[in-house]
Protein backbone atom coordinates (compact mmCIF):
# COMPACT_ATOMS: atom_id res chain seq x y z
CA UNK A 1 0.00 0.00 0.00
CA UNK A 2 1.16 3.53 -0.77
CA UNK A 3 -0.14 6.32 1.44
CA UNK A 4 0.82 9.97 0.92
CA UNK A 5 -0.68 12.68 3.09
CA UNK A 6 -0.50 16.44 2.54
CA UNK A 7 2.23 16.45 -0.12
CA UNK A 8 3.39 20.01 -0.86
CA UNK A 9 5.97 20.95 -3.49
CA UNK A 10 7.46 24.37 -4.11
CA UNK A 11 9.85 25.72 -6.69
CA UNK A 12 11.10 28.88 -5.04
CA UNK A 13 8.06 31.11 -4.66
CA UNK A 14 5.86 28.92 -6.87
CA UNK A 15 3.54 26.42 -5.13
CA UNK A 16 3.55 23.55 -7.65
CA UNK A 17 1.53 21.04 -5.60
CA UNK A 18 -0.54 21.76 -2.52
CA UNK A 19 -1.84 19.29 0.07
CA UNK A 20 -2.17 16.20 -2.15
CA UNK A 21 -3.42 12.99 -0.50
CA UNK A 22 -2.94 9.64 -2.26
CA UNK A 23 -3.81 6.12 -1.15
CA UNK A 24 -3.14 3.20 -3.47
CA UNK A 25 -3.85 -0.35 -2.35
CA UNK A 26 -1.99 -3.46 -3.46
CA UNK A 27 -3.14 -4.56 -6.92
CA UNK A 28 -4.79 -1.26 -7.83
CA UNK A 29 -4.03 0.41 -11.14
CA UNK A 30 -4.21 4.20 -11.07
CA UNK A 31 -3.87 7.08 -13.49
CA UNK A 32 -2.79 10.64 -12.76
CA UNK A 33 -4.36 13.09 -15.18
CA UNK A 34 -4.38 16.85 -15.46
CA UNK A 35 -3.54 19.82 -17.61
CA UNK A 36 0.00 20.72 -18.64
CA UNK A 37 1.83 22.18 -15.67
CA UNK A 38 -0.60 20.73 -13.12
CA UNK A 39 2.17 18.93 -11.21
CA UNK A 40 1.72 15.31 -12.35
CA UNK A 41 5.41 14.68 -13.00
CA UNK A 42 6.40 16.59 -9.87
CA UNK A 43 4.18 14.35 -7.73
CA UNK A 44 5.62 11.18 -9.29
CA UNK A 45 9.18 12.48 -8.88
CA UNK A 46 8.54 13.26 -5.21
CA UNK A 47 7.03 9.81 -4.58
CA UNK A 48 9.97 8.06 -6.26
CA UNK A 49 12.54 10.17 -4.41
CA UNK A 50 13.83 12.02 -7.47
CA UNK A 51 12.57 15.41 -6.27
Amino acid sequence: MLHISKLDLRYGEIQAVESVDIEINLGEIVSITGANGAGKSSVLNAISGIH
